[in-house]
């Protein structure tokens, strides 16, 4: 049976709302749904980017592979991710979508009118109402080799999704209420998968496809082959090979390198070689270390980012040639026989870049370091006040500090970090609150600090434990900006010994390792970690313990406690 393409009224429905507390329990509904009928599921996050365009971004990583059917999983995900959209993994599925946009730019759908007109009608397969007012048409992938996510010869407008590719499934609904719902008179997706109806993609829209021309730039076609490990080697090299670019980039060109690797790495994942999730965190963690984060913010990253990115999917890598790649392609890839190289600096390429303070002449910015004392001595309060000195662009042993935020990980006493917390934020605010904690005479609070607790930390001798607290550092980084508008500059672990259980302090080599953890998370988070330590015996000595904590450190503070002829504290001062 064949269909005449396109009837306005296949759109009727795109503008309908749901209620927001229904939006969660459809979404669930509509991946339980496409799941059952067999079609591979993930969860997709639905939102509005800087310039109000919607992005789909996936939650977890490698999709292609952990797509599943399994209900149990699907329900997993959504209790994680509960305003997650159902997205289809179309690899796996043997599926290909033309997708016809209407977002402000070329009419898909009226491209996609004449393209029918000009060639025959549509075998009736399943079709979807996208909640952006386009349409997608659902088909299997030719016999051979598989299309992957390019347009060839079509016209702007008209998008292909194929091996490589996913879109968002019928039944979602976006935040705004929007819904993705199948067109009127078209079979149900669901349905149709778990019958074997769906026709397959007619040979002249697949031969259109498969042409250069038009939209598609990148040389001799050829249908895109699933990628294959020589394929994701290639990738994961060009991705190691653009973080150290980014990070040796010097100021007045960082924003263009991560531009121009996003395109390039845009184009690896327009072919399915490499996760976008994988290469948004890599390039998120290189701006991170080169402190274009700190100077930018995370919005305007990520803006670059996507732009690049959204560039380069639009223009496919074209297919690995059948020889041994070229150490100037990509230096870690298969097949090469001399080692990757690292990366060297001639005299006069090395540009100096001044110290930046973190508090000025005291703590460099992206440093590790010691707060250090005796017993009583106060060094969890001066933690404390330097993140306040920070929360306000104030002073910290008089000299000036650097705005932003700090994640205190409290290893030991975290219950008493609130109330800590607290009396730094009152401050000389205190003789001023009645006996009920608020203020007299209709006073203002003054305003909360940008300054998070972790109260359950992680052991940090677990290498997926530290990769949690430095992913979880990167996000309070993201909310501390949208909250408070400063990105995180400091992360205390309070103390050492409750967090990094090793055997030894004495040790050198388990010292070590501890200084390469702390070095780790600010190396990827870009702030500044400092670990809460005991002196010694002699205190003139030092952080307790073996040489390598101070040998490793790139700042040691020191809080030394005055006491009395019987040994009690009786004033306390930091040096």
């Amino acid at each position: 049976m064949t269909v005449e393409y396109l009837d306005d009224e296949t759109h009727d429905d795109v503008g309908s709302s749901a209620a927001a507390s229904d939006h969660r329990q459809a979404n669930l509904d509509a991946a339980l749904r496409l799941a059952a009928a067999g079609l591979p599921i993930f969860p997709v996050k639905v939102v509005r980017d800087g310039a109000g365009e919607w992005k789909k971004p996936p939650l977890v990583k490698d999709r292609q592979r952990v797509a599943t059917t399994d209900p149990a999983q699907v329900k997993r995900w959504w209790d994680e991710f509960p305003d997650a959209v159902p997205g289809i993994e179309l690899g796996q599925a043997g599926l290909v979508v033309v997708d016809t946009d209407r977002h402000g730019g070329p009419d898909g759908v009226a491209a996609m009118r004449k393209l029918v007109a000009d060639h025959g009608n549509l075998p009736d397969g399943p079709r979807t109402n996208t909640a952006g007012e386009g349409l997608h048409l659902i088909f299997k992938q030719p016999d051979g080799v598989q299309l992957g996510n390019r347009e060839g010869s079509l016209p702007h407008g008209i998008n292909v999704r194929g091996a490589g590719g996913y879109v968002v499934g019928p039944g979602a609904v976006r935040p705004d209420g929007a819904w993705y719902r199948t067109a009127k008179g078209a079979p149900d997706l669901a349905e149709a998968f778990a019958s074997g109806t769906i026709p397959i993609l007619p040979g002249w829209l697949a031969d259109i496809i498969r042409k250069s021309g038009g939209n598609d730039q990148v040389g001799p076609a050829q249908a895109l082959d699933l990628p294959g490990d020589r394929e994701r080697a290639f990738a994961a090299a060009a991705l190691n090979k653009s973080i150290v670019e980014i990070e040796q980039a010097g100021r007045g060109t960082r924003n263009n390198t991560l531009n121009s690797v996003a395109y390039r790495l845009g184009r690896m994942i327009a072919r399915g070689w490499i996760e976008e999730l994988v290469v948004v965190d890599g390039l998120s963690h290189a701006c991170h270390s080169n402190g274009l984060v700190n100077d930018d913010g995370m919005g305007s990253v990520r803006n670059t980012i996507e732009s690049g990115l959204s560039a380069g999917r639009g223009h496919p890598h074209s297919d690995l040639q059948d020889r041994a790649i070229s150490q100037a392609e990509s230096p870690a890839a298969p097949n090469v026989e001399s080692p990757p190289l690292i990366p060297v600096l001639w005299d006069g390429e090395a540009k100096h870049n001044p110290t930046k303070w973190l508090v000025r002449d005291l703590v460099p910015m992206a440093s590790i370091g010691l707060i250090v004392g005796e017993a009583s001595s106060g060094k969890s309060f001066a933690a404390i006040d330097l993140a306040r000195a920070l929360a306000r662009g104030g002073t910290f042993l008089t000299k000036q500090a650097r705005k932003g935020g700090t994640l205190y990980v409290a290893a030991e006493a975290a219950g008493t970090i609130p109330g800590r917390l607290e009396a730094a934020r009152l401050g000389p605010f205190a003789p001023f609150l009645d006996e009920h904690g608020r203020f007299k005479d209709g006073g203002r609070e003054p305003d909360r600090l940008p300054i998070c607790v972790i109260s359950h930390p992680p052991g940090l001798l677990n290498d997926n434990e530290v990769k949690r607290l430095i992913a979880t550092a990167i996000d309070v980084s993201t909310k501390m900006q949208e909250r408070f508008e400063v990105p995180l500059r400091l992360i205390i672990i309070d103390t050492l010994l409750a967090a990094f259980p090793i055997n030894d302090w004495n040790s050198p080599a388990e010292v070590s390792r501890v200084m390469d953890v702390l070095a780790r998370i600010a190396q990827k988070t870009g702030a500044v970690v400092l670990g809460v330590h005991h002196h010694g015996k002699d205190v003139s000595r030092g952080p307790a313990g073996s040489f390598a904590l101070k040998a490793a450190s790139d700042v040691v503070l020191s809080v030394f406690a005055e006491t009395d002829n019987e040994g009690n504290v009786t004033g306390r001062r930091k040096q």
